[in-house]
């Protein structure tokens, strides 16, 4: 991996130079074995992580971690090289690494890879009649599910039979990646197009007729998140007897989206909200919204997929599923609505119009307004200003700034709760106090000031979430 001077000198005046060096070295050996790319911040994230973790068995205060058996099921191969990682880190530093680290070592490297594009997906070419008929689909199917994978063929009546077989042979073979090619056809000579590429150039090749945009989007999610065998994407969609089989079934189930925050407490309920609002006017009654914590957000997807046909999840962090994700902020833009509008056009029958454009505005500017959707004791703006002093006086400053709304979003909703005389519990109090104790213990003493001017007293139970939030992975 390669770093720019410039960086690696700020990034010693937060952490030594030998921890630096030694977790460069770490991050090769994980990028080896795994074989993925990682993010541009994971030298950053995992140097001062270990750093805190030196320092936390110096002072013999280590965490705990009872997902230590789920995560290592959840992520086999991540837990693998955590495990040599922890190996690692103990013959460099001298320490003894607790088993619970092999854990949040994992997760920290499931969600710092960056997949390597393309690399390892099958090929998937849409091949229609007319001047631009392929090439629309293609970028509405890429458009939503933010990707660029399907490539076009356009058949206009002025190309030849021959013309666009070259056209294909050339595209397969180009971006063949020894997986197969799918070509979604509709209809003629086109629809033949499979046996020929297959005998010519040894490309395994399967051939979906009669497109149409709600098929290919189908096929193009398939490809992106369900399985690498050509032979189960094909007959799991059950293309060969019936193109529309799978969307059929997947109408017949109750249609959801997912709304998630870290803690399900805060911006995933207003998500709520705003989703059923926007929903209500366009397709009443017609789509169940279901809020979920970051942690669990992968499980519930799971449990509720034999019941609803789940179309995209919304919130302020991706919790890295196989649906569309749509952050809370952007969804407020006209532009991002008439994208996710037309996600659910495509598993809905009807029509809908677009709200309204908006401004784009600050991380601060969108937390008030997503507030005065939700809150009914407190003044948004003078709020999201306490909060904003109290986030700097913690110095919490994540890379990616949707952390940050998330925090501030969900101490807005905390205020109201608090003044409402509303309380709510966090599961294992008392175990999770022990082992944040030294962020707990700030977080209580930073909050002192929001406590005054509110004249409120914030609970255990209420920090515990903040915490939670500030500790989320990356």
């Amino acid at each position: 991996m390669w770093f720019s001077n410039s960086y690696l000198n700020n990034l010693y005046k937060l952490v030594s130079k030998d921890i630096v060096l030694a977790t460069m070295q770490f991050i090769e050996y994980a990028r080896e074995k795994l074989q993925v790319n990682f993010s541009n911040h994971f030298l950053f994230s995992l140097s001062l992580h270990i750093q805190e973790l030196i320092k936390r068995v110096e002072e013999n205060n280590v965490s705990s971690n009872q997902h230590l058996f789920k995560i290592k099921k959840e992520h086999p191969e991540e837990f693998s090289v955590a495990n040599d990682l922890v190996k690692k880190i103990s013959n460099k530093f001298g320490i003894i690494v607790p088993e619970s680290e092999k854990g949040f070592l994992a997760l920290l490297l499931f969600h710092s890879r960056v997949e390597i594009s393309d690399n390892n997906k099958i090929g998937i070419i849409i091949i229609c009649h007319g001047d631009s008929t392929a090439t629309s689909i293609a970028n509405t199917c890429n458009m939503l599910l933010n990707t660029n994978m399907m490539k076009a063929i356009d058949m206009p009546l002025s190309q030849s039979i021959d013309e666009t077989y070259k056209k294909l042979k050339s595209m397969a073979l180009a971006i063949n990646k020894g997986k197969g090619i799918i070509i979604l056809a509709d209809m003629g000579s086109l629809l033949d197009f499979d046996k020929k590429l297959t005998s010519e150039t040894g490309i395994k090749t399967k051939v979906v007729k009669n497109v149409s945009t709600p098929i290919a989007l189908e096929m193009l999610r398939h490809v992106l998140y369900d399985m690498e065998d050509i032979d189960n994407v094909y007959e799991q969609a059950k293309f060969v007897e019936d193109n529309c089989n799978k969307i059929v079934v997947a109408k017949k189930k109750e249609l959801a989206i997912l709304s998630v925050c870290a803690t399900g407490k805060g911006s995933s309920i207003i998500a709520k909200n705003i989703l059923e609002e926007l929903i209500d006017k366009y397709y009443a009654d017609k789509i169940k919204i279901i809020p979920v914590d970051l942690e669990n957000a992968k499980d519930v997807f799971k449990k509720m997929q034999d019941r609803y046909y789940i179309l995209a999840v919304v919130g302020t962090i991706d919790p890295i599923l196989p649906i569309p994700f749509f952050p809370i902020n952007q969804l407020m833009q006209s532009e991002i609505q008439q994208v996710f509008f037309h996600l659910l056009d495509g598993n809905i029958n009807g029509i809908f119009m677009l709200p309204e454009n908006k401004a784009n505005y600050t991380i601060f500017e969108t937390a008030k307004d997503l507030l005065e959707k939700y809150v009914k004791f407190i003044n948004p703006k003078y709020a999201i200003t306490k909060i904003r002093k109290f986030i700097e006086k913690i110095e919490y400053n994540p890379k990616n700034e949707e952390y940050v709304l998330d925090l501030m979003i969900h101490m807005g909703c905390m205020l109201d709760r608090c003044l409402s005389k509303i309380d709510i519990k966090y599961n294992n109090l008392d175990l999770y106090k022990e082992k944040e104790k030294l962020l707990f213990d700030k977080i209580i003493i930073a909050l002192k000031d929001i406590e005054q001017d509110y004249n409120i007293k914030i609970s255990d139970d209420e920090v515990a979430y903040i915490v939670k939030i500030i500790t989320t992975k990356k």
